[in-house]
């Protein structure tokens, strides 16, 4: 296939990014009578949600990855390339990557979120992230590793800066993460390290506002806190994070926190890309979008997920899955319906399936729709109803829905293992200390 020129039988639309967007948007493009090229720096796709998991030893990493040539080996008209997008030339129609340039007649971007630190070197240079699958290996090596180091520790300030943790941000990322770093400690450390008592490790969860799960009702967000702190975790509200060093965490207060490893789990921003695309930007870095995704004045290019700054009904979209997926299948109509064959369809309308954190073992809160049929006319500017669940209810709707949409059949089975073996025995399975790889640490999902 010669990528530098579009073919003459067909269009091609050029898809950046393999996440839950870019994905979704290729499959629902096949069958189309089109050209279909999806592009992503890695060559699998990622079900971040669950990388905390990964971070803690809950999950083994093979359970939230899947090869993405396994994913479309049955879409014969989708060709998958290896390679990093470098820039997008909206004038020439071309995006430039690491295997030479890729000419396009309609393009998605899809190429997702980065960890957003605000400016702040100090924090870029020594917090872990958790937003790809690298991310997730040197958390767990570090959490792993810091037990090992204050094992042998004979200075009491060193050893307690060792099994010191602090996890800014209180949302999905930073309670979810506070919560399974928690049961890892009391269920699987205490046993393994027979000198270690509770109240040696320290998990901090830091957070800027005056209330945890800000989307939530406030009674879930009162669930939240109650069963971090009986789970031993110290929360701290209102407070902000300055700058960070070898030594600890400094507050804006000038209080400083001794410890070893800080976790940055608040804000993101478009991926790195967005700086190469010569398009109006908003929050973020985000690509500004019209009502149907396409950028203002290139109605052949589109971006979606948490790389379009996308308005809906006066708010902007949040950077979930569910939105990324929706947007993803609503550009596909665009193209084949609006774009190829001149017909007209109904506005785009996002239609909210609910959100859902897991705190500990049967203990989570939800937020999802009374049940109803969906049918984007019947709901557009209709207030959606919610239903909110808390502990071993709310639990096993989070259970559910994850095994559902891990993709792939093996990837459910090893989770559904790796969970089932967890809630019998208390005991956290991928405990091993690897060696992260250069070249793959320095990597970023898409």
């Amino acid at each position: 296939m010669a990528l530098n020129e579009t073919p003459q039988d067909r269009k091609r639309v050029v898809v950046v990014g393999a996440g839950f967007g870019g994905l979704t948007c290729a499959r629902k493009l096949s069958g189309h009578g089109l050209e279909i090229v999806l592009v992503d720096r890695n060559n699998y796709t990622l079900f971040q949600p669950l990388l905390y998991q990964v971070g803690t030893a809950a999950l083994h990493r093979e359970a939230i990855a899947e090869p993405v040539r396994h994913i479309i080996q049955d879409n014969r008209d989708i060709q998958f390339v290896l390679a990093e997008v470098q820039s997008v030339d909206l004038t020439q129609c071309q995006i430039a990557t690491t295997v030479g340039p890729i000419a396009y007649d309609y393009l998605v971007l899809a190429a997702g979120a980065v960890p957003n630190f605000f400016g702040n070197k100090s924090i870029r240079e020594t917090a872990f992230a958790l937003k790809t699958l690298s991310d997730a290996g040197r958390l767990r090596n570090q959490i792993l590793t810091v037990f090992e180091e204050a094992s042998v520790e004979t200075d009491e300030a060193r050893r307690e800066q060792f099994l010191t943790f602090v996890i800014v941000g209180g949302g999905p990322i930073g309670v979810e993460l506070s919560g399974a770093l928690a049961e890892l400690v009391q269920n699987v450390m205490l046993k393994d390290y027979h000198d270690l008592r509770i109240g040696d490790v320290k998990i901090i969860l830091l957070e800027a506002g005056d209330a945890l799960m800000k989307p939530y009702p406030r009674s879930l967000q009162d669930y939240t806190l109650k069963r971090l702190q009986k789970l031993g975790v110290e929360v701290r509200l209102n407070v902000r994070v300055q700058g960070s060093d070898e030594t600890g965490v400094v507050l804006a207060d000038g209080s400083h926190i001794p410890a070893h490893t800080l976790v940055w789990g608040t804000g993101t921003r478009a991926a790195e890309l967005t700086d190469h695309v010569d398009a109006p930007k908003g929050r973020g870095g985000l690509i500004q979008v019209g009502s149907d995704f396409s950028l203002l004045n290139h109605p052949e290019v589109f971006a979606i997920g948490d790389f379009a700054d996308y308005m809906f009904e006066g708010s902007p979209l949040p950077g979930l899955a569910q939105p990324a997926i929706q947007g993803g299948e609503y550009v596909a109509e665009v193209i084949t319906k609006v774009r190829e064959q001149g017909q007209t369809i109904a506005p785009f309308s996002y239609w909210d399936k609910g959100t859902m954190a897991v705190i500990g073992r049967g203990a989570a809160i939800a937020s999802v729709p009374r049940p109803q049929p969906y049918h984007a006319d019947r709901h557009r500017g209709k207030e959606q109803r919610f239903l909110n669940l808390h502990g071993f209810p709310a639990w096993s709707a989070w259970l559910g829905l994850h095994l559902t949409y891990l993709g792939g059949f093996r990837n459910r089975m090893v989770a559904a293992l790796d969970w089932s073996w967890d809630y019998v025995r208390n005991e956290n399975q991928d405990r091993l200390i690897t060696a992260v790889r250069q070249k793959e640490a320095e990597s970023d999902d898409e």
